[in-house]
């Protein structure tokens, strides 16, 4: 149900959006940069906190930018995101699988995008997330190549 009138995602400010999210990205990078480069190191809460609440007001803008497209760029949306992201998650389950059940000990250690434990399980988190937004990304392009004939 729309709360105003539909507009088409070009006009719905999703550019403006995602230009002010990195921005602010920059920085605040560049700001954890300069306070480590004088010693200055925060605390890893603090991004866990900074993170929720870049994604609670990304959520807040999205039901706002939700009601204002049209019905075809919801579709296409919904249907990338179940099929695409659903897609996506198979080679995850395939990789889970052959992990769980590898008894050759080797390390997983030379494949963590970071040290440690939590390297391991960020890298897990990326590899599916890059999976998920590639077959997304594969059927919003072809649900409207489909329809653009």
């Amino acid at each position: 149900m729309t709360t105003g009138k539909p507009t088409s995602a070009r006009r719905s400010g999703l550019g403006m959006f995602l230009l002010s999210l990195t921005g602010g990205g920059v920085i605040a990078g560049g700001a954890i940069a300069l306070f480590e480069n004088v010693g200055i190191f925060l605390p890893s809460w603090l991004a866990g906190i900074a993170a929720v609440l870049v994604g609670g007001l990304t959520m807040l803008w999205s039901r706002g930018w939700w009601s204002r497209v049209d019905e075809g760029v919801r579709e296409a949306h919904k249907t990338a995101w179940y099929w695409g992201g659903s897609v996506g998650m198979v080679p995850v389950m395939g990789l889970a699988a052959a992990l769980l059940f590898d008894r050759s000990d080797a390390a997983l250690d030379r494949f963590a995008l970071a040290p440690g434990d939590g390297g391991l399980i960020l890298t897990g988190i990326v590899v599916t997330l890059i999976l998920q937004l590639t077959g997304y990304g594969l059927f919003w392009a072809g649900w409207w190549f489909s329809r653009s004939r």
